[in-house]
């Protein structure tokens, strides 16, 4: 059994984080469970136990969850942090148009140390490194990329002017990074040497469908790329070595979000905020191709998967 969480925008018939769990005996979804009532959940991060979301209640805060116990953080920001990552000491979020990065302790939710970027920088993610943060400002053109320890600006990395980038994967390395942009459907190899530089472009795009690239998912073995283009909405599966996209599939929706590698990676499960569908492929580990199971549920406006012990949260 595969169990998930989904965050979704703020709509009358979505109403916060969502809990799913998909029977991969039958190949068929549970019904979905609203498991966090609150507005504006967006991304969600899972790590140990403890799941973590920017979310609005009256106003902008940070919650935790874990152990059935709730924990939140009223925050100074104005608008709803866009993106949430943990490690073992810390929370990160990045706030779009506040162009903030805030670090939490994860022990009290204290916040350790903020960093102001720029208004309206279009703050995408927060990619963690063994020395470095990198957060990819889609308004900027640029990726700001920070010092892991105090959170000192080490390097700004331009983009082509208009490119927007969005999201990114890291290999194990940290030598290679992947980064899609949303404003020309972009996929970007940067090679951190030490300081990072683009060293290749590979268009994602259809022909007079340019517009859209959301997310980028990395496999285990780093042999493929996952990555939603809203655009066509369509997942673009990429192999890495060869520099090509080897397949394209229809989303089962319009505005494809998110598209996530279960925990086993046999499956890639794709949410379209529009239309507000969840579809789920079967994944070939040797060649990396997806094929279309024909399975979906319905959880309106969701931007975000992430996946926990089936145990959890029961």
């Amino acid at each position: 059994m595969i169990t998930g969480f989904v965050g979704t925008y703020l709509s009358p018939r979505s109403k916060g984080l969502y809990r799913f769990q998909f029977d991969e005996q039958n190949l068929h979804f549970l019904e979905k469970q609203l498991f966090f009532e609150a507005e504006d959940v967006k991304y969600v991060s899972y790590m140990d136990g403890m799941l973590a979301f920017p979310c609005r209640r009256d106003q902008a805060q940070l919650i935790c969850i874990q152990d059935q116990m709730v924990h939140a953080k009223e925050s100074f920001e104005q608008d709803v942090a866009v993106y949430v990552v943990q490690d073992q000491q810390y929370i990160y979020t990045v706030n779009y148009h506040d162009g903030v990065l805030i670090r939490y302790e994860k022990a009290d939710l204290k916040i350790d140390k903020k960093v102001f970027i720029q208004e309206e920088a279009g703050c995408h993610q927060v990619l963690l490194t063994k020395d470095r943060i990198i957060v990819p400002c889609r308004l900027l053109d640029a990726l700001y990329i920070y010092d892991r320890r105090d959170l000192t600006l080490v390097q700004i990395l331009n983009f082509p002017v208009g490119s927007g980038p969005r999201h990114g994967a890291v290999t194990a390395d940290e030598n290679t990074i992947y980064v899609i942009s949303e404003n020309t459907s972009e996929l970007f190899l940067i090679h951190n040497e030490p300081t990072m530089k683009i060293v290749k472009q590979l268009t994602l795009s259809v022909k007079g469908r340019q517009w859209g690239g959301a997310a980028i998912r990395l496999s285990r073995d780093e042999r493929f790329l996952y990555l939603s283009l809203r655009g066509s909405n369509q997942v673009a599966v990429v192999d890495t070595s060869k520099w090509q996209v080897i397949q394209r599939m229809d989303s089962h929706g319009d505005h494809p979000r998110d598209a996530a590698l279960s925990p086993d990676e046999q499956y890639v499960f794709v949410i379209n905020r529009t239309c507000g569908t969840m579809a789920v492929f079967s994944r070939n580990a040797e060649n990396g191709r997806l094929q279309d199971l024909n399975r979906e549920i319905t959880i309106e406006q969701g931007v975000s998967i992430v996946f926990a012990e089936k145990e959890a949260f029961k």
